[in-house]
């Protein structure tokens, strides 16, 4: 889990970040961009080249900052208090770790070089275990041709480039790199909760050049394998930053709305203990599956996927991480453990409040 970075660097990144989110993503201005009828998911997306940002997850050699994934995981955690609307997870992180891999050096470099300076964006389209992706390919003379579907994919009309991950009959696997705007496809586009774009896509015999393939067989197995973990790393610290976020919005409103009289932290903090135990145990899974990413090597399989191996935490570990945050706080600050307080929903309030005492006060004291 060691990261290239030195202390200083990371300190440097995260400042820079923290600074685009108080000028560029203001809630009110959020907010107003999402209530237009079509969202501009890219009018940051060169700024945040300029500032180094896109260049994270690529080597110092092809020209960017060599982070980890837990440096990239780290980076998506300050961007999600912002609740970005620019594609870095699917674009910077996801599809670049195959534009790193491509066979053909020329083209290799060239495509990294445009992903680093913000010139092109580029999207993954399939290859994602547990999702119905199906799209198949066949060789023939023209090069290769295509046909299925695929669905919820994020950003994919606003992309300059589609890398698509299919099967062949024989159960080979290959990515192609083409421009969107120059393949025939079927888009069809929506708003997803949260603002930003997706779309289904639908081919049917759609012919494209030989020179569009850029991975095949093994490589792109492996290229498939590793860009999931790297997913699950970076989609994991999207949510850690934003519970980060609503655990900090939540304790300033405890610790400032008055009622009857007193901070209303003083009697509420069932919300503030469940928030902060979910964002414990979503951080370690952060952490932990930011590991595999770096160092895991490629399992053997007969289907495409990947399988994270379960942390091995210590019988302290798992006291400290699971019970002790129910054991020391309580539901409602009242020390009652998750069991305790399943019990009094199905005994009622009297008989349970006749077993466990009355209610304590130690949390609203770490609350105020």
């Amino acid at each position: 889990m060691s990261s290239p970075l030195d202390r200083e660097s990371k300190s440097i990144i995260e400042n820079t970040l923290l600074r685009f989110i108080a000028e560029s993503y203001e809630p009110a201005v959020r907010h107003q961009r999402v209530k237009q009828g079509e969202v501009n998911c890219l009018l940051h997306w060169r700024l945040l080249a300029e500032l180094g940002v896109l260049g994270l997850p690529f080597e110092e050699a092809v020209g960017g900052l060599g982070g980890a994934s837990v440096d990239v995981a780290d980076a998506v955690t300050v961007l999600a208090r912002g609740l970005i609307l620019e594609p870095f997870i699917e674009a910077a992180v996801i599809s670049g770790g195959v534009l790193a891999l491509g066979r053909n050096p020329e083209q290799r470099g060239q495509a990294v070089a445009q992903a680093i300076e913000g010139a092109s964006v580029t999207a993954m389209l399939g290859g994602r275990p547990g999702v119905p992706d199906k799209l198949s390919y066949r060789k023939t003379l023209e090069g290769y041709r295509l046909s299925g579907s695929l669905s919820l994919i994020p950003f994919a009309e606003q992309a300059d480039f589609w890398l698509l991950a299919a099967v062949a009959d024989d159960g080979a696997q290959a990515i192609f790199r083409v421009p969107r705007s120059e393949t025939r496809a079927s888009v069809a586009g929506y708003r997803l909760m949260d603002g930003r774009p997706a779309a289904d896509i639908g081919f049917d015999d759609t012919t494209i050049p030989s020179s569009a393939a850029w991975l095949e067989g093994d490589a792109a197995r492996g290229a498939i394998d590793l860009t999931c973990r790297r997913a699950v790393s970076a989609y994991c610290a999207d949510a850690v930053g934003v519970m980060a976020l609503l655990l900090e919005v939540t304790g300033e409103y405890l610790r400032t709305r008055v009622q009857f009289g007193v901070t209303i932290g003083r009697f509420r903090q069932y919300s503030t203990v469940t928030q902060i135990c979910i964002w414990v145990s979503s951080r370690h899974r952060q952490l932990h599956s930011s590991l595999p990413a770096v160092s895991m090597p490629r399992l053997p399989r007969s289907k495409p996927g990947f399988v994270l191996p379960r942390p091995r935490w210590s019988s302290g570990q798992r006291d400290w991480l699971v019970r002790r945050p129910f054991r020391c706080t309580g539901h409602g600050g009242d020390r009652r453990t998750d069991r305790q307080s399943l019990q009094r929903k199905a005994s009622g309030p009297d008989a349970a409040d006749t077993r466990l005492g009355r209610p304590k006060r130690g949390l609203a004291r770490r609350v105020e």
